[in-house]
């Protein structure tokens, strides 16, 4: 269930209220506004354009369209369609949700935010605005700390969340069906602590969701700005290292993020994990086994431009503006560390 206090959300645990079998009876699929990718001849990346529709604007200074660049064709196609807000009901008498009749100005309409829908207060929750990519309002405005979405769409939220912390990989499949899950950007606090799908995905311990997420949907897992390279993180700063080595260290997830996509074993908040990674990859005989690649895979390499900064922020970190601090490695194991980073 999600709740609002103060512009912070909190989703507390209630498995079966989120099972398929209580989906909501009537889901509006969001209908996206155009997009288009091309390559530039002059900067030899690739462009997304997103449109937007001028009934989103509160700033002056809104833009009808925005563009990032990016340095492959698949992940400017997999951005824009991630990124591109869904259109708004304009022309509705009824509610969409319960199909209360709108007669003049009462009741007051709404919009969802996530999908389009127009919907009565009735019909309507709130949640914190970075649950929604930023490209679905109007970026200019930092005013309102939440945004207005369906009932509907609060369900598949959960739903798709819970399903990912319980392992549920055709769940999930069924729930991003719907067209109005998002992929890149975090769920309301799971106990204070905000997460993106690809963290709830390692916290459920399915290696299959979790490539998933990364092969099919290309979710970022890492950032690259200039010569940084650091891990996306939850909100308290837990990389997905982190989570994998929560509770009972999950080897496969952890030989997957290491020795396929290149995450440093390094790159964990708890300094105490990085030598205890280290363990168990060298009891499980993972490191005899270097990776065949010099780079990580699935991360956004950003220009310095504003727009590329912003393509950053919305898909692959929280709202959480701390630098990563590196971890200092024992000497005795050093070696082994530099077999795993510099192969």
């Amino acid at each position: 269930m999600t709740t609002t206090s103060g512009g912070n959300n909190h989703r507390q645990s209630s498995p079966t209220r989120f099972d398929l079998a209580s989906m909501p009876s009537t889901i509006h699929r969001r209908e996206l506004h155009s997009y288009s990718v091309h390559h530039s001849p002059v900067t030899g990346k690739w462009i997304a354009t997103i449109t937007r529709s001028p009934c989103d604007a509160i700033s002056a200074d809104f833009k009808k369209t925005l563009t990032f660049s990016f340095v492959s064709e698949r992940e400017a196609r997999k951005f824009a369609k991630a990124y591109s807000p869904p259109k708004m009901m304009v022309e509705s008498y009824r509610c969409g949700i319960c199909c209360l009749r709108f007669v003049g100005s009462a009741p007051k309409k709404f919009h969802c935010r996530n999908c389009g829908a127009c919907i009565c207060d009735g019909c309507s929750t709130r949640w914190g605005r970075r649950m929604i990519p930023r490209t679905y309002t109007d970026i200019q405005s930092v005013q309102a700390l939440t945004v207005r979405v369906c009932t509907s769409c609060d369900w598949l939220s959960n739903a798709f969340c819970m399903a990912l912390l319980q392992g549920k990989e055709n769940d999930a499949k069924q729930l991003v069906d719907t067209s109005n899950v998002n992929l890149r950007t975090c769920f309301a606090a799971i106990n204070g602590e905000s997460m993106f799908p690809v963290h709830c995905a390692v916290m459920g311990g399915n290696l299959s969701i979790l490539k998933w997420l990364v092969e099919t949907h290309s979710c970022p897992i890492v950032v690259k700005s200039g010569r940084r390279v650091g891990s996306v993180q939850t909100s308290e700063e837990r990389s997905l290292v982190d989570l994998a080595m929560t509770g009972k260290p999950k080897l496969d997830i952890l030989r997957y993020l290491i020795m396929e996509k290149n995450l440093s074993i390094k790159d964990t908040k708890d300094p105490n994990l990085a030598p205890k990674t280290l363990e168990v990859l060298l009891r499980a005989g993972v490191v005899t086994s270097p990776p065949t690649t010099t780079h990580p895979i699935h991360m956004i390499e950003a220009d310095t431009s504003e727009a590329s900064q912003t393509t950053i922020e919305d898909a692959c970190i929280l709202c959480c503006d701390k630098p990563m601090d590196s971890v200092l490695i024992p000497v005795a194991i050093k070696f082994v560390v530099k077999i795993v980073e510099s192969i």
